[in-house]
């Protein structure tokens, strides 16, 4: 095979990858999601809740505090791979992650678009207290331990 007949083929084989790329890009941007449901919520056992109070809101969606313990919770738009499911298109499929830790609550921003917001400020991991405001996409939220 001469130089020629080699630049060919790899030639080909780059625009035939770049059109299968393409192919699946614009197939994903195509695609609906199902609409994002209720943030999610589930029945409440007894012992320590944890709520969380979107901002300009009295009552907000409990949860076990058990719930945040070890990997915790997921937050973002797509209710098929989150626990907790956010209606707000500038919260990405899979935003944050929430958990507690005996050092205490911690949020991770998982590569969101938007980015993960505590006080105003960006971050991408930081440990926070009940109370504090923390943003995803447009939609801000404090938690709040509850007794049951």
């Amino acid at each position: 095979m001469n130089t020629t007949n080699v630049l060919i083929a790899v030639f080909v084989t780059a625009v035939l990858l770049s059109m299968v790329v393409l192919s699946v890009v614009l197939g994903r941007l195509s695609t609906k999601l199902p609409p994002p449901r209720r943030i999610w919520t589930a029945p409440v056992p007894t012992g320590r809740i944890v709520e969380f109070v979107p901002d300009g809101q009295k009552q907000g969606f409990k949860v076990d505090i058990a719930k945040l313990n070890g990997s915790g919770l997921t937050v973002g738009r797509d209710p098929r791979v989150c626990d907790l499911v956010v209606r707000d298109w500038y919260v990405s499929s899979r935003h944050a992650r929430i958990w507690l830790d005996t050092e205490g609550l911690h949020i991770e921003d998982l590569k969101s678009t938007n980015g993960s917001w505590q006080n105003d400020r960006r971050i991408e991991r930081t440990t926070f207290g009940f109370g504090e405001s923390i943003r995803l996409g447009r939609t801000s939220f404090r938690l709040h331990a509850l007794e049951s």
